[in-house]
């Protein structure tokens, strides 16, 4: 079959190409979150599946979850794994490298992006719910 030029692809034919690439980038998590944030900002949209960064969507705003080291194993570490172990420290650094990554692809959206710190005792999805 020819190939036909973009310009006769749907809006929803995009969407498709675009979500098999952020599947193949390994952000497939992250796209119905891009999605909800472009398309319907009015929606509520949660990214709230470990060990991915905590992120809700709100009215085309995201707010992420930032977490020291302790908070983070608190909540979301490999129980294998202690906070000061070697693994510990590695998977941290990990969600950190994670949490940076997923920021400049929303930016690069036009995202706009709100890092919101979660200290020891708090919930962090009740201080996104707060923002």
């Amino acid at each position: 079959m020819p190939i036909e030029h973009a310009r006769y692809l749907s809006l929803s034919d995009l969407l498709a190409l675009i979500a098999v690439q952020y599947q193949h980038a390994g952000l497939e998590p992250l796209w119905p979150l891009i999605e909800t944030a472009l398309l319907e900002p009015d929606a509520v949209c949660w990214l709230d599946a470990a060990p991915e960064p905590l992120l809700r969507c709100a009215g085309g705003v995201v707010s992420m979850a930032v977490m020291s080291a302790d908070v983070w194993s608190a909540l979301w570490a490999d129980p294998a794994a202690t906070p000061g172990s070697e693994r510990g420290q590695a998977d941290y650094r990990h969600f950190c490298n994670r949490s940076r990554q997923i920021a400049a692809v929303l930016r690069a959206h036009g995202i706009e992006l709100r890092e919101l710190p979660c200290r020891a005792g708090q919930d962090p999805r009740q201080v996104l719910v707060s923002d």
